[in-house]
């Protein structure tokens, strides 16, 4: 009888709990989860997003190390510049080598005793050379600009602009893309220099309108400064632009202050008659912020600046103008 139950009971288990049974820990071959490999493929990706991320990373950094590096060995040149060009003439020192003299330099009249080489005569009393007698400010400026010149030929003068950081040397070159990129030693710089207009003359005097351009740098210098004349009380105690050149200490005074297209053609500089000049100026000044009295004759020159606006429209421009006013000797 208990046989006959135990039959009955072993046909009702399942055959596959029974198979089961039978079944050795070394017939079992583990299976491999699906959902493993999905958290695989799920690392992988990630370890490749962290390396993409990573590499940006250190190439951004090593990008920003390098413009700094390249911004600071600018700042130091001109640094340096700035120091010997606002020096006491009286001690003045030339860091960039011995400066020479000789009669076919344009510079000639600054020698070490220029007071007494006014006048310079051949042993045999015959007069070579005669020149009017420079300010004692003048001596020295020319001095200087003299010594900064064995360093770069493309000098034209240095410009000035009180309670800013415009204190720069302003060269000349032969576009007006070289010096976007280049510093005064012909290095490569981002920062790169301040120079004119390749269209105009290094002789200011030749010039209806004489442009100089430089950047607009996110940590400044050059002509980020310019920004400062949209406050209308910098303007007013600010008006004046001084470049000093061989010929004398140009003095400018501001009447224009805008932020212009580069549709406007504020960088003209040929004009067909003294009266198309006059129209121009008068045209620019309309666009200034602020109101002036300054008037233009056939004979005035003027001064631009312009930089960008460091905004989103590239095609903007900061344009401050300046009509000459006096030229010290």
């Amino acid at each position: 009888m208990n046989e006959e139950n135990n039959e009955n009971k072993d046909s009702m288990v399942d055959p596959f709990l029974l198979s089961v049974d039978k079944v050795k820990s070394s017939d079992i071959i583990p299976a491999v989860s699906k959902e493993k490999k999905g958290v695989s493929m799920y690392n992988i990706i990630r370890f490749g997003l962290f390396a993409f991320f990573l590499t940006v990373f250190i190439v951004s950094v090593c990008i920003l190390v390098n413009r700094v590096s390249d911004y600071n060995k600018s700042d130091d040149l001109y640094d340096q510049m700035a120091d010997l060009f606002n020096s006491d003439g009286a001690s003045f020192a030339n860091p960039f080598g011995e400066v020479a003299y000789s009669n076919k330099d344009s510079m000639f009249s600054c020698t070490p005793d220029y007071e007494s080489a006014q006048t310079i005569e051949e042993s045999s009393g015959n007069v070579i050379q005669q020149g009017s007698v420079d300010s004692p400010e003048m001596v020295a400026i020319k001095a200087k600009l003299n010594a900064l010149k064995l360093q770069n030929q493309d000098l034209v003068g240095w410009i000035q602009i009180n309670n800013t950081i415009i204190d720069y040397p302003v060269v000349l070159g032969d576009d007006n893309f070289y010096y976007l990129s280049h510093s005064f030693d012909h290095s490569y710089a981002l920062s790169g220099t301040i120079f004119v207009d390749y269209r105009n003359s290094g002789d200011l005097d030749e010039n209806y309108n004489t442009i100089i351009y430089g950047h607009n740098l996110a940590i400044g210098t050059m002509f980020s400064d310019l920004d400062k004349y949209f406050k209308k009380s910098f303007f007013n105690e600010n008006r004046n632009v001084y470049v000093y050149t061989e010929k004398g200490i140009y003095v400018y005074e501001i009447f224009n202050v805008s932020k212009v297209s580069i549709s406007l053609d504020y960088i003209k500089t040929v004009f067909k008659d003294p009266n198309e000049f006059v129209d121009f100026a008068y045209d620019m000044k309309s666009h200034s912020l602020y109101k002036t009295d300054t008037q233009f004759t056939g004979n005035d020159k003027i001064l631009t600046l312009s930089t960008c606006t460091n905004a989103h429209n590239a095609a903007e421009r900061y344009c401050v103008q300046a009509k000459l006013v006096e030229i010290r000797k």
